[in-house]
């Protein structure tokens, strides 16, 4: 008798409710980043990669611009 989940993925999943835990790629031409893999069904999911804020996002460097007192 076969496990039934082994046959398919977890109902979790189905509805895209993952259980992501971070490893790490041992690929040789990225060695040492990491992405996240469902323990569950083993899809892989590449972590956020948040890099610098664009200066449009802040305001356009308001602050400092002399203004402050009048």
């Amino acid at each position: 008798m076969t496990d039934a989940t082994e046959s398919h993925a977890d109902w979790r999943c189905h509805l895209g409710r993952h259980h992501y835990v971070t490893k790490l790629d041992d690929n040789p031409e990225v060695r040492g980043q990491s992405y996240l893999e469902c323990v569950r069904c083993g899809k892989k999911h590449d972590p956020p990669s948040y890099g610098p804020m664009p200066e449009t996002a802040l305001g356009g460097g308001i602050i400092g611009e002399g203004n402050a007192g009048k």
